[in-house]
């Protein structure tokens, strides 16, 4: 009421705004984070799914029917003047994941604003930073041998010329031993104490090629690494994880015939698997640090070869690209790069935003966020 008051909007007296109210008559199911309205002569309905169905209600209804947007910050845009007129409708978001990752409450205000959000997400996240901390001692064949023979964390810091690496406890960010069968058990026994959910999250650590495992079980699942690969940054290691991944799968469906497992293509995993293909069940996050054109659709062919079926996108943008001083002018490029994944049968963008020290940055951001509610 106070934005539309600001804009000068005018109701008769009596006027009633019921959010959050299903209209008489108008009961029924609703879809994962549906709104509908209903805006009469008298009053105005927005209900929906949840409390972001009846916010998506009512955004839906401001733009479409008011002519009313947010293209950057506290900024309303409502060029032809705003009049609240009769109407009725819904709004189905589609993509699973609409998200970028949290910044100040002004900001995170006006994500929401732009219908960020999500439904049926799969788990994901770096799967493993407190297995140290838990079994460093009782366990040390859950994680990586170094090339030294100890499973130990590597002594050396995240490469500084990795934008987007990671800068915790070094036990957070070790590597992992998946060749272990004894680390398959007990990521199952984890998931089945956390309830047994539809997803199995095994992404591994934030940690570098140069620190995967070298036992000899694990280095018998790798493909020799490919001509012209910077020896310093190997991305070759896909093999070994499909090949965990799947044997997690298996475990799991034992349990619940629908499971799911995610994790990431990042860091050693970046490159698709050359020989172990991914079972139907595994969704993989694809992590691009190359946003050229041909460089995206490079990577995302070459796993679809490789048999990945379901993916979605967690990209470091923001580490590759902060420029708030200048307009970079590169909201048409990564428009563009969002709509192929989209066609592509990625589920959902789960991106970083940028930092917004200028309206060039918000403008840019503008984009990519209409682009997955559109």
């Amino acid at each position: 009421k106070t934005h539309l008051e600001t804009l000068g909007v005018k109701v008769k007296p009596g006027f009633t705004w019921h959010v959050g109210i299903v209209s008489k008559g108008k009961e029924g199911a609703l879809k994962p984070e549906e709104g509908r309205y209903l805006v009469t002569e008298d009053g105005a309905w927005f209900w929906g799914e949840g409390v972001d169905g009846a916010r998506f209600a009512f955004l839906e209804y401001l733009e479409k029917h008011c002519g009313v947007s947010w293209p950057w910050g506290f900024a309303i845009a409502c060029p032809n003047g705003c009049r609240i007129v009769p109407a009725e409708g819904r709004v189905v978001p589609t993509v699973n994941i609409r998200t970028f990752r949290p910044r100040p409450p002004d900001v995170n205000r006006w994500h929401k604003r732009q219908m960020m959000g999500g439904h049926d997400r799969p788990l994901y996240g770096h799967a493993y930073t407190k297995y140290w901390e838990r079994f460093g001692t009782t366990h040390p064949e859950f994680f990586a041998m170094r090339k030294d023979g100890r499973r130990l964390p590597a002594d050396a810091k995240a490469d500084v010329l990795n934008a987007a690496a990671y800068e915790g406890k070094r036990g957070d960010s070790i590597s992992m031993c998946v060749s272990s069968d004894a680390l398959v058990r007990q990521t199952i026994e984890d998931w089945k104490a956390a309830g047994a959910g539809e997803y199995v999250n095994v992404c591994e650590n934030d940690a570098s090629g140069q620190n995967i495992c070298h036992c000899k079980a694990c280095l018998a699942l790798d493909e020799p690494p490919p001509p012209g690969m910077d020896p310093k940054w190997p991305t070759c290691y896909a093999d070994r994880y499909i090949d965990f991944g799947n044997r997690v799968l298996a475990e799991a469906r034992k349990v619940r015939p629908d499971a799911k497992v995610s994790f990431y293509a990042y860091n050693a995993t970046q490159d698709p698997p050359r020989r172990v293909r991914p079972a139907d069940g595994i969704v993989l996050g694809i992590v691009p640090v190359d946003f050229r054109w041909d460089s995206i659709t490079n990577y995302v062919g070459a796993w679809k070869r490789a048999g990945l079926r379901n993916f979605f996108c967690r990209p470091n943008r923001h580490c590759y690209y902060e420029c708030p001083w200048i307009p970079l002018g590169n909201q048409k490029h990564f428009f563009k790069l969002w709509k192929y994944l989209y066609e592509q049968g990625c589920v959902g963008l789960d991106d970083s935003a940028a930092k917004y020290k200028s309206r060039y940055e918000w403008l840019g951001d503008y984009a990519i966020l209409r682009c997955m509610r559109d």
